[in-house]
């Protein structure tokens, strides 16, 4: 689904996207996805009429409801970021825009695609197609004038647990990976879990990533840096 998105040529709004995708024939569905996929739906025209029910109803229930405004921070968003890409190296564009994330060079893997989302922040949401990998990352901006940065406090409430702290502390020495970190913190995998979750949400750890498997995590400096400055700057 996210695949036929990306490569539909017609992006300016959802009706575009949905004719372009009910309007191929089976043929061209296996021509458009078979540079990227080698494992197909046995029923492509039914796999095809439910991809446009599905979202033509995701529309019509949910996006077509959602603020406009939305819309417009994040071209917004990812018109400034496309400035920003041409001043820096693209390792370190990549892991301020995703806050943590490092794509490590895999075999095969020739282009990544990094598109700001607003609804499922904070978390950041990776697909992997062979040569192609798509991130959808969590754009951090606002739809209201607080005047707590939502994000400085979600750095802040992420160190709430004692467990966390155990975890950023195994993690000073360098990079880990999950089993290490869990041998560490002496806690269940599946609560590890919860907690790097949380903390990579915040911007507190660096992520390294291959295909769409995570292999490792380090402290991630600059976030905790980012965090003091937001919360000095809140007391002034």
């Amino acid at each position: 689904l996210n695949l036929l998105i990306y490569c539909c040529p017609f992006k300016d709004d959802v009706d575009s996207v949905l004719n372009w995708i009910e309007g191929l024939s089976v043929g061209e569905l296996y021509e458009t996805l078979s540079k990227y996929v080698k494992v197909f739906p046995s029923h492509m025209e039914d796999y095809r009429n439910r991809v446009v029910f599905l979202l033509s109803e995701w529309n019509r229930q949910y996006f077509s409801q959602c603020n406009p405004a939305i819309l417009s921070k994040l071209q917004q968003h990812a018109d400034s970021k496309n400035m920003e890409l041409n001043g820096l190296d693209t390792a370190d564009f990549v892991n301020k825009t995703t806050n943590g994330f490092y794509f490590m060079p895999t075999d095969g893997l020739k282009k990544l695609v990094l598109i700001p989302q607003y609804h499922f922040q904070p978390a950041n949401i990776i697909y992997c197609y062979g040569e192609l990998t798509i991130c959808h990352y969590a754009a951090w901006i606002s739809m209201e004038n607080e005047e707590i940065s939502p994000f400085m406090y979600r750095a802040i409430r992420s160190l709430s647990e004692k467990s966390r702290l155990k975890i950023l502390q195994a993690l000073s020495g360098g990079r880990k990976t999950f089993t290490e970190i869990v041998k560490h913190a002496g806690i269940s995998k599946g609560i590890v879990h919860d907690h790097i979750f949380n903390l990579r949400c915040a911007g507190l750890l660096h992520a390294y990533i291959e295909g769409e498997n995570v292999t490792g995590y380090s402290l991630r400096l600059e976030g905790i840096h980012r965090m003091n400055e937001q919360l000095f700057e809140s007391l002034k």
